[in-house]
């Protein structure tokens, strides 16, 4: 009984050094990370490690994929006194443990005797060194041999020969990560003292994004629930137990393109940065995923109760989330009831008032109307921008009536979907020039008469109910009027023309079967 006891307090004597060795080795954890949705994410990550001759070194898997100018490495106890960073040479003369290739099996059996074949000759003699591209042979007098031109060699005495197959390597997604880091290279924290430290890494890094899904179901003419669906796509980062916040809004990360120079090493040879960080152009983060894979464990949260406005941000918080590197997650985030209302829309061809000419009185091209959902935001929730899947769930068929662009809609505010175009109403437009100056006014050089245009836009509804329509128009000029169902957008002065920009916008309610039209007038400088 004493034997086995003993042998059970060695066991767990053993499974505790193992346990802490591999503590020590890999123990950095992801506490929390911030993800954006442009593949950007700032991580948080805490552990103990043991600094043996006042260093720890980060290596392999362990380097943190940081962007220039955010990588901050700290520990609780203070004693950090600097960090530095280097690659290890390669060294083509070391002797495999493992033999692969030709070559590996030269390196092995250095110093035997062996004989060469070549196209053009046969070499013997002692093998006295290998190179990635020649050997070295010591016969009568010593040889180099190109490598390229080995058709054959053998053995005077039986040589080493262990073969072990490589792994398969794993197809990593391109244009991740900016430039890659060097995988000989090492990041050495240098410690004022030996022992356990509590180490903290922040940094923002590329490869872990994700996207806002959201779908609306009618449930009938005035209500409906907006359900926000988070896939998050994760190529660069173990979660375990993480704390995840979800970013909407758009972010300015200057430097994001490029690693911090501790572990960029892609101009080791061009100290003066007279060349591009990165020579080759970045393809999409999305066109390398290819098939989505959704994660088995915590797939579903709402945690709509913890959600919060940060700044010009609003954030989806997560918690608990366990997602390996290389994987997708499906998390919904959201499930709120919204009212809207249906509305018609109409954005009024654009045109060139500055070479304005006589014909324009003609009627303009054919306007496209679109059948549209208001969407009454009265939540605290910023609603966009993602894509948007528009179901008619008013029964159990649950209908698809459209797939479209959710623009942000703040909280206490208005947006639209569209659904389909319609073919129901008509519109016309038409516009004439009703006064034009007799003498010539000079911009930059150039001679323009000053003109007053009225418009009109004509609304007919050959629907068999009620229609509410917003027309838009962009008019290059400075407006005068636009009538009582009309209002002025926006109206600027570009730098590089004499007339101002200008958006108005109409609303009004049309009956089935009536024609309703809407009159404005503006000025504008034309040639």
């Amino acid at each position: 009984m004493k034997k086995q006891n003993t042998k059970k307090t060695i066991s767990a004597l053993i499974f505790i050094m193992i346990a802490n060795l591999l503590f020590s080795q890999s123990g950095l954890n992801v506490d929390k990370v911030t993800v954006f949705t442009d593949a950007n994410s700032y991580v948080q990550k805490s552990g103990a490690i043991e600094a043996k001759n006042g260093v720890y070194e980060l290596s392999g898997e362990q380097l943190p994929p940081a962007r220039f100018g955010t990588l901050e490495i700290t520990d609780n106890e203070n004693t950090i006194l600097n960090i530095t960073s280097s690659i290890k040479p390669r060294e083509y003369n070391t002797k495999p443990t493992n033999i692969n290739t030709a070559q590996d099996l030269l390196l092995q059996n250095k110093g035997i005797n062996l004989e060469i074949k070549t196209a053009q000759k046969n070499i013997s003699g002692e093998l006295l060194e290998v190179f990635p591209d020649y050997i070295v042979i010591k016969g009568d007098k010593t040889i180099l041999v190109k490598t390229a031109d080995i058709l054959s060699f053998s053995f005077d005495s039986e040589p080493v020969f262990i073969y072990t197959p490589k792994p398969k390597k794993q197809i990593k997604p391109m244009g991740i990560h900016g430039n890659k880091i060097n995988e000989d290279a090492t990041l050495t924290i240098h410690f004022s003292s030996d022992g356990t430290k509590n180490i903290n890494l922040k940094y923002l890094q590329k490869g872990l994004s994700w996207s806002p899904m959201y779908t609306l179901k009618l449930l009938d003419g005035k209500v409906a629930n907006l359900i926000l669906q988070a896939e998050v796509i994760n190529d660069v980062e173990d979660l375990k137990m993480a704390n995840i916040d979800l970013v909407l809004g758009t972010p300015n990360f200057k430097y994001d393109m490029y690693l911090t120079d501790l572990l960029d090493y892609s101009n080791i040879l061009d100290p003066f940065y007279e060349n591009t960080r990165n020579g080759s152009s970045r393809s999409s983060y999305l066109s390398a995923f290819k098939i989505p894979l959704i994660a088995k464990e915590d797939t579903w949260h709402n945690t709509q109760k913890t959600d919060e406005q940060q700044h010009d941000f609003y954030v989806h918080k997560l918690n608990d989330i366990s997602l390996k590197k290389n994987s997708r997650g499906l998390y919904k985030v959201l499930d709120t009831e919204i009212t809207y209302r249906h509305i018609y829309e109409c954005d009024l061809i654009e045109l060139d008032y500055e070479n304005h000419n006589y014909r324009r009185n003609e009627d303009i091209p054919k306007n496209i109307v679109y059948h549209s959902l208001l969407i009454e935001n009265k939540s605290d929730v910023l609603f966009g921008a993602g894509s948007v899947l528009v179901v008619d769930g008013s029964n159990d068929l649950e209908l698809p009536l459209a797939q479209n662009k959710l623009d942000y809609i703040p909280p206490k505010s208005e947006g639209t979907i569209k659904l389909t175009e319609n073919h129901e109403i008509e519109i016309s437009h038409k516009e004439t020039i009703t006064n034009k100056s007799a003498s010539r006014f000079e911009f930059w050089g150039r001679y323009y008469f000053k003109a007053t245009i009225k418009g009109s836009v004509k609304i007919k509804n050959l629907k068999s109910e009620n229609i509410e329509i917003a027309v838009r128009d962009f008019i290059n000029g400075e407006v005068i009027n636009v009538g009582s169902n009309g209002e002025i957008l926006y109206q600027k002065q570009p730098v590089y023309s004499p007339n101002s920009e200008s958006k108005v916008k109409w609303t009004l309610d049309v009956k089935p079967g009536e024609e309703k039209e809407i009159t404005y007038s503006y000025w504008v400088y034309i040639k």
